[in-house]
C-alpha cells in the first residue's frame, strides 16, 4: 500500500493488511531532505526494525493478496446487500453496477 502525501514524499503502509494481529509499522521515505532529519533519529534512538519484525512483516505479505481478494468479495457481498434493503436510500461502492464509475473501478 503506498500513499503520496502532497510534497511528493512516498510512505509504504503495510502494517494496515500485513497480519491479523497488531505487528510493526514500517515505512520507506524517498525524499532525500527528509531520509537526512530521519537519519538523525535513527541513529540516535535506535529506531531500526529487527530481525524479528522484518520477518513479521515479510509473513504478512505472502497472504496479502489472498485477504484483499476476499475483502474485495465480503465488500461487494455487503454492498449488495444494503443496495436492496428496504431502509438504505442509496449505495455508492464502485464494486456495484449501479455505481456512476463502475467502468473505472473495475
Amino acid at each position: 500500500m503506498k500513499k503520496s502525501s502532497s510534497d511528493g514524499t512516498r510512505f509504504s503502509t503495510l502494517a494496515v493488511h500485513a497480519g491479523q494481529e497488531p505487528e510493526p509499522m514500517t515505512g520507506a521515505i524517498t525524499k532525500p531532505i527528509f531520509a537526512e532529519k530521519i537519519l538523525f533519529v535513527r541513529k540516535s534512538s535506535g529506531a531500526v526494525p529487527g530481525p524479528t519484525d522484518a520477518w513479521l512483516c515479510l509473513r504478512g505479505t505472502e497472504t496479502l493478496h489472498v485477504r484483499m481478494a476476499r475483502h474485495n468479495q465480503n465488500g461487494l457481498a455487503v454492498a449488495r446487500f444494503l443496495e436492496v434493503h428496504s431502509a438504505i436510500e442509496r449505495i455508492l461502492y464502485p464494486g456495484l453496477e449501479s455505481h456512476p464509475q463502475h467502468e473505472l473501478a473495475a
